[in-house]
């Protein structure tokens, strides 16, 4: 799961934390390698201080736990981590408080309102240990008193604590705690086959087809952020059959290729990107596309389709087809 796509690693991670809300309570073990698993995944992606509360979720669970596999560079960040583990307190208080039902910090049965170390923890809430119906990852704050609102219909209220939390002035709700991914830099090198459908122009010099065909080659920079990205590329299209004409200085002149470069930019998902890109072009083009690209399984490449125009001056725009293969470095 670590060794390549960490946006399907972050998918698998979820999933496992969606379970925790059905079946029965989670077991340390379990949560102990979902924590170090979080902490690899956050390592790998630059997010130092959230694989730090990871790393520390996992000790505190299950101390001395460790996944070998990991790699040296995750144990010298869990141990770096644990180097700087709190010792303060938070509280959480759950509501509503079922009579008869089971109320779980990690793993442990418990009662509200719940002292527990500084950090991350999973709260899980049933009728019996057996069958739990709501889980939440919970941040716990030092001195601060965190409400969590399960939602659930009140069988039988027990008797409140003495101070409402909710009014006094250290209470705070936190919601379910998500990194923010970091921003990513990645190098690309792609190439493909492409399908321009225009004018057919005769010249002595050498004849431009209607039809088109040419090979995309590309490198660029693309920079990741928070369901979104950007890219800057620079590439060259050889002309399979026939070449381009076009006049400069007054004078007809013909290429077998193309050369120039693009900016381009849009949204992202675990499964699918999509956006548009500008593109400036020698001999005298202006490519306007839209585009989606898919990853290729764990493979560190990209499935890229791109349709648009080809803007010229000197005659009606032409329609452009183009399927691209795309190798990403923040896919490795």
């Amino acid at each position: 799961m670590i060794s390549a796509d960490l946006f399907a690693a972050r998918s698998r991670l979820s999933e496992v934390e969606e379970s925790l809300s059905c079946g029965g309570l989670a077991r340390p073990d379990e949560l102990a390698r979902l924590w170090l698993l979080e902490g690899a995944l956050a390592t790998f992606s630059g997010d130092t201080q959230s694989a730090a509360d990871a790393f520390r979720a996992a000790a505190e669970v299950e101390p001395g736990r460790f996944i070998e596999d990991l790699g040296p560079q995750i144990r010298a960040a869990y141990e770096a981590a644990l180097a700087e583990r709190s010792t303060s307190l938070g509280t959480l208080f759950v509501e509503p408080a079922l009579a008869g039902w089971t109320l779980a910090i990690d793993g442990t049965p418990t009662t509200s309102p719940i002292a527990t170390p500084e950090g991350l923890h999973v709260v899980q809430v049933g009728p019996t240990p057996d069958e739990v119906i709501f889980a939440r990852v919970v941040h716990a704050i030092a001195d601060l008193t965190i409400v969590i609102e399960t939602g659930l219909e009140p069988v039988l209220l027990r008797d409140p604590p003495q101070t409402n939390p909710r009014t006094t002035p250290d209470a705070v709700i936190v919601p379910k705690p998500r990194p923010e991914p970091p921003l990513t830099v990645a190098w690309l090198a792609s190439a493909g086959l492409g399908l321009g459908v225009g004018k057919r122009l005769d010249h002595p010099l050498g004849t431009e087809p209607a039809l088109k065909p040419v090979v995309p080659l590309e490198t660029g920079i693309r920079l990741g952020f928070r369901d979104g990205w950007v890219r800057a590329a620079c590439g060259a299209g050889p002309l399979l059959t026939g070449r381009y004409l076009y006049t400069s200085e007054d004078q007809p002149r013909t290429s077998p290729v193309w050369l120039g470069g693009h900016l381009g930019g849009g949204w992202a998902s675990e499964e699918l990107s999509a956006g548009a890109l500008v593109s400036l072009q020698w001999p005298g083009r202006i490519g306007l596309r839209g585009l989606a690209a898919l990853p290729l399984g764990d493979l560190p490449l990209e499935l890229e389709g791109r349709a648009g125009l080809n803007v010229t001056t000197a005659r009606a725009p032409e329609g452009a087809l183009e399927l691209l293969v795309t190798f990403a470095t923040d896919r490795l």
